[in-house]
């Protein structure tokens, strides 16, 4: 469930959000972070009734992992704390609505915050700062800009929001596509991996030792990013056809299409220069 916070009165004053960073390059495959900061204007230094945020992204460039550092997460609002975090989505939604105007953002997470008592943020606190981070991991493949967007889920009364967008210019992986352990090499442990999430297994690193850094987890996520590269006999899906195929040739086969029927217009030597073409 989400909350709307009503807009009333009419508007002389602002609440303003802007990234710490407003442009970064960050390669495929890899986390961007970006830290949203408050401010209010007219007045600068104004408490206010609370405010709701939506956070706009394109889901072909950019995966959401997660808040974190978010304002007031840990408290419970109540007759004794009468202002707190009251609505955090966990799971995106779609866009239906085009809050932030731009088409090409088409999924959304939201935040919500109240002061019942007209005192949010909390008196004490000095303005600018930092309300939240919300996390994103760079789709595998991923190039070219992309913008997320903030727009207004609610308001206080007097106000309205204006928001800065932050741009994320996704560069090329420093690892190539089938690399899915992030090892650093191509060779058979990676075929292993697509092979077992290709037959619609969750846990792929059973009896396989992975880099530093790697986990069960960020390996599964990485090879379901790469299902559109992974169609090797080009049959329209993704399946265990395709992940034997991989694992055949990783391990150095020459031969790959034994005991498999291909698509018409493929041929061994075709699906060995799809999946080459991956190394």
């Amino acid at each position: 469930m989400f909350y709307h916070l009503p807009d009333v009165q009419a508007a002389t004053g602002e609440q303003r959000l802007t990234p710490v960073v407003v442009s970064q390059a960050v390669q495929a495959g890899e986390n961007v972070v970006l830290t949203i900061r408050y401010a209010t204007g007219n007045p600068s230094d104004g408490h206010t009734s609370g405010l709701g945020v939506g956070v706009h992204y394109d889901s072909s460039k950019l995966v959401f992992t997660g808040f974190s550092d978010v304002y007031q997460d840990l408290q419970t609002l109540s007759g004794t704390n009468p202002a707190a975090l009251i609505g955090r989505d966990s799971v995106p939604r779609e866009d239906e609505a085009d809050r932030d105007r731009d088409s090409t953002t088409n999924r959304m997470v939201g935040l919500a915050w109240v002061g019942l008592d007209g005192r949010w943020p909390d008196q004490g606190v000095t303005l600018p700062m930092d309300l939240f981070k919300v996390h994103f991991r760079v789709s595998a493949g991923a190039q070219g800009a992309t913008t997320v967007r903030l727009s207004s889920l609610g308001t206080a009364n007097g106000f309205v929001m204006t928001a800065t967008p932050a741009d994320v210019q996704a560069t090329p992986s420093a690892y190539v596509v089938l690399d899915v352990d992030h090892s650093g090499i191509v060779d058979a442990t990676d075929g292993l991996l697509i092979q077992r999430r290709m037959n619609g297994a969750d846990i792929i690193d059973s009896d396989v030792r992975l880099p530093t850094g790697q986990n069960n987890r960020s390996v599964v996520e990485r090879v379901d990013e790469l299902c559109a590269y992974l169609d090797v006999d080009r049959s329209g899906q993704v399946d265990a056809t395709d992940g034997l195929l991989v694992v055949r040739r990783l391990n150095g086969a020459d031969i790959l299409d034994s005991g498999l029927l291909l698509p018409v217009s493929q041929s061994n030597a075709t699906v060995i220069s799809n999946v080459d073409a991956l190394k």
